[in-house]
């Protein structure tokens, strides 16, 4: 009777560990994911990916400084880390057209930060950047 109730015990114990690891959180889906394929620049490790996700994650739920807490650690010239960071200015109602077409610029190959151009272009109501911006990401995927 013992070995059963510690048996149940442990079983119980294990389901709740399990349940407390954290996973991270779901894709990007409001802004344009910046770890989406052909990001330029040496890939990112796993954990710096997850941070990642967590940042835009908080941000879209309206904790920018959380956000920025998150990212403050990674590596700050990376350009996956550095569009993430304009993303959650964005997420923060603040503009960034300019920084993410300088961005973009640095990077012109790069399809997921044209596009964030755009988006943020569009939100500014700047239709230049925002013509320039789709036409670019047209070139890039057609």
């Amino acid at each position: 009777m013992l070995l059963r109730r510690a048996s149940s015990l442990l079983a119980v114990l294990a389901i709740m560990a399990a349940g407390c690891r954290t996973a991270a959180p779901p894709p990007v889906t409001l802004v344009p994911d910046p770890l989406a394929p052909a990001a330029p620049g040496p890939p990112l490790s796993e954990s710096a990916s997850v941070q990642v996700r967590r940042a835009l994650d908080a941000a879209a739920r309206g904790r920018g400084a959380e956000a920025e807490g998150i990212l403050a650690p990674l590596p700050e010239d990376h350009p996956v880390v550095r569009l993430a960071r304009v993303e959650v200015a964005y997420l923060a109602g603040r503009d960034v057209v300019s920084a993410a077409t300088e961005l973009a610029e640095k990077f012109p190959s790069w399809v997921t930060a044209w596009r964030f151009v755009a988006e943020a272009a569009d939100r500014g109501g700047d239709l230049e950047a925002v013509l320039k911006a789709r036409r670019r990401v047209a070139e890039l995927a057609p």
